[in-house]
C-alpha cells in the first residue's frame, strides 16, 4: 500500500460506506507515474461466511500503471434488528453505520420528544 498516493490514510467517513469505487478526494495522485488518472478496481472478490457475513475485497491501482495504492474491504451483515455496514480502506478511509430493518428504528424513537 502506498501512502504517497493518498492525502491522508484512514479518513474518517463517518457513516459513508462503500462496497465499490474510490474516494478521490483523498487521492493525490500516482506516486508511481505522477498522473492523476482514474483509479481501477482489481482482483474484486465477494464472500459470505458461515455467519451470512458478506465481505467484499477489491484493490485500488493507478488507472494509468497499474501501481497498488490501497486493498478496500467492506462488510455487510444482519445483527437483530439492524444491517450492519462497515468499511475500512486506507485510501477511502474508516466507517461504520447501523440502519433498522423494522419499519420505525427503535433507537430513534426514543430519541423523540
Amino acid at each position: 500500500m502506498c501512502f504517497d498516493c493518498m492525502k491522508q490514510a484512514f479518513p474518517n467517513r463517518g457513516e459513508t460506506c462503500l462496497d465499490s469505487g474510490s474516494y478521490l478526494m483523498n487521492f493525490q495522485g500516482c506516486s508511481e507515474c505522477q498522473k492523476k488518472e482514474q483509479m481501477k478496481v482489481q482482483e474484486r472478490k465477494v464472500e459470505t461466511d458461515e455467519d451470512d457475513v458478506e465481505t467484499i475485497v477489491y484493490q485500488h491501482v493507478c488507472g494509468n500503471c497499474g501501481h497498488f495504492i490501497a486493498e478496500h474491504k467492506y462488510t455487510f451483515y444482519v445483527d437483530g434488528d439492524y444491517q450492519e455496514y462497515e468499511m475500512y480502506c486506507r485510501l477511502c478511509g474508516r466507517s461504520a453505520t447501523s440502519i433498522s430493518i423494522m419499519p420505525m428504528d427503535p433507537k430513534m424513537q426514543s430519541v423523540q420528544f
